[in-house]
């Protein structure tokens, strides 16, 4: 016994129906696209943030550029006289200074080494330079002179790298 009760005698025009009838249709899948407006709001939404922090990272990368060429230049100075090296630092440290503090030149080219030193250490996120380092700047101007310790190169890399800069006032892409 199937369960199913069984067909009681068909009326020829019940037959006919019956026989045109056919399966029933499953709806075609829904398709990726177009997609729903919130996707398309979100696309949007990631692409501007997408181009915005590209727009940002462009625009820091340029910024920037000034300390990447005086990295490579403070690399570049071969070991040669005390004097030369000590003298290669304070106008690096000085074109830099030039560079992010534009409004400042002035200071910056009115004072000696051992000054110079000082006035850095005044600078926001310092001091940069202990006295051992002012005492080497200070000694350019004397007879005995020794070339930049270790200690000394490494601040002077670490200020490259590091100091702020009021660029940003300045500065547009």
């Amino acid at each position: 016994m199937t369960g199913l009760a069984p067909m009681p005698a068909q009326d020829p025009a019940l037959a006919r129906l019956l026989s045109q009838m056919a399966d029933i249709h499953e709806p075609s899948p829904i398709g990726f696209w177009p997609p729903a407006p919130g996707w398309i709001a979100l696309g949007v939404i990631l692409f501007i943030a997408v181009a915005l922090l590209a727009y940002l990272l462009i625009r820091r990368y340029r910024r920037n550029a000034y300390r990447r060429f005086a990295l490579a230049r403070w690399r570049a100075i071969e070991p040669g006289s005390a004097q030369a090296q000590t003298e290669a630092a304070l106008s690096l440290l000085k074109r830099i200074c030039h560079h992010a503090y534009p409004d400042r030149k002035t200071d910056v080219n009115r004072l000696d080494a051992q000054a110079f030193g000082r006035w850095l250490n005044q600078l926001p996120k310092g001091p940069w330079f202990d006295e051992a380092n002012l005492a080497q700047f200070a000694a350019f101007y004397g007879p005995e002179q020794e070339p930049p310790s270790a200690a000394t190169a490494a601040a002077v890399e670490r200020f490259i790298r590091q100091h702020p800069s009021v660029l940003k006032a300045h500065y547009r892409v």
